[in-house]
């Protein structure tokens, strides 16, 4: 049975790993793992398939050669900025807490009636 407005990407893959690889880049693009099929083709070749509606296919063809001109693992960058962000958050609070322990301790001293410290 055929359903219109329905097409099938195929792309030619040298080994197994690098079916994977193209299996990968069409998930990480959006395209659901069930619409996607590994196939053998020949001794050592491989064949992916991909069941897309026509409108979708030039993202699945862009998303198989990988021709967004990026050369570092998109899957990777939102983990590092959340590392970064994370690691400047904490340094940042790391540093108010120490400046506001020595803004609470001036501030009591003053209480107390003792003077004040000199900055060197």
């Amino acid at each position: 049975m055929h359903r219109t407005g329905f097409t099938t990407v195929t792309a030619r893959a040298p080994s197994l790993e690098e079916a994977h690889e193209i299996v990968g880049r069409l998930t990480q693009a959006g395209f659901a793992r069930n619409s996607i099929q590994v196939d053998r083709s020949g001794d050592t070749e491989f064949q992916v398939l991909l069941h897309v509606r026509q409108a979708n296919r030039a993202r699945a063809e862009q998303a198989i050669s990988n021709s967004s001109g990026l050369n570092f693992d998109v899957g990777v960058l939102p983990t590092t900025i959340l590392m970064i962000v994370g690691g400047a958050a904490a340094l940042g609070a790391g540093l108010w807490a120490l400046r506001s322990t020595d803004v609470l301790s001036s501030s009591q001293r003053l209480l107390q009636g003792e003077p004040k410290r000199r900055s060197r």
